[in-house]
């Protein structure tokens, strides 16, 4: 599981919002500076959707609340820090961390009340692991994917109408292990996105994962440390594995 890092960049949503229509991941970057203060309340906002979906997706957040040192509170109105909605003509986004500061929808879910518990669980966990600083595991600089390019560039451009830029920037792309700080790789992350075997070199696969990681929990765990013993104050978390990285969205646009 990997956090983010680097020099910060601002950038509007329509810079990473276009007609994007895959299944597949995105792989966008986060600013270090995005990630949420250690011991922070993160006020979450719903924008729309019944209360029936409201409260499952407050019960999947919950997930990730014993493993940081965060509160995680649900407000009605004034200031809120995440804002949810679940408009369907969007697809799964959410922006990193700190980065939903100054926009409206800060997170969006493709999601249904009716859908399948497991995919519903899989789409809240993996994007609220966005709103909490983390970013896709297969951009880690030890992720043992060998891809074989021109299948990849064949499958984004049939299917997807990529060219190879936005291939390389969303999917080849690995973070370089000289400028960044990383975990082991976790196939079994819920950062991590399912690939077919017939894109890769070596036939390596991975599959949607349903929950948190062991490594997830351990690795959130060290990003926002609880207090022990006597202490007085939370550690500073900067020596924590991190990306370096410069953008503030990360988006899964389903069909």
């Amino acid at each position: 599981m990997t956090n983010s890092g680097g020099a910060s960049k601002k950038i509007e949503i329509n810079e990473v919002l276009r007609d994007d229509t895959t299944t597949e991941p995105l792989h966008m970057v986060v600013d270090d500076r995005l990630r949420w203060d250690n011991g922070q309340t993160i006020r979450i906002k719903f924008l729309n959707g019944s209360l029936e979906l409201q409260d499952n997706v407050k019960r999947i957040i919950g997930v990730w609340q014993p493993h940081v040192n965060l509160a995680f509170k649900f407000v009605t109105d004034g200031d809120s820090d995440i804002r949810i909605s679940f408009d369907r003509g969007l697809g799964s986004f959410s922006f990193i961390g700190k980065a939903a500061q100054g926009h409206d929808c800060t997170m969006n879910l493709f999601v249904t009340a009716y859908m399948h518990q497991q995919e519903l669980e899989h789409q809240v966990l993996h994007e609220f692991g966005h709103a909490l600083g983390c970013v896709h595991e297969h951009a880690s600089p030890v992720c043992p994917i060998i891809w074989d390019t021109d299948k990849v560039y064949s499958h984004y451009d049939v299917r997807y109408g990529w060219g190879r830029d936005k291939v390389d920037r969303n999917v080849l792309q690995k973070a370089k292990p000289d400028t960044v700080r990383f975990s082991n790789f976790d196939p079994d992350s819920i950062m991590m996105y399912a690939f077919k075997p017939d894109l890769t070199q070596n036939s390596f696969s991975t599959q949607d994962n349903p929950t948190l990681s062991k490594t997830d929990k351990k690795f959130i765990s060290e990003v926002y440390p609880k207090l022990k013993g006597d202490q007085v104050s939370s550690p500073d978390p900067s020596d924590v594995p991190r990306y370096q990285a410069a953008y503030g969205l990360a988006e899964q646009v389903r069909s």
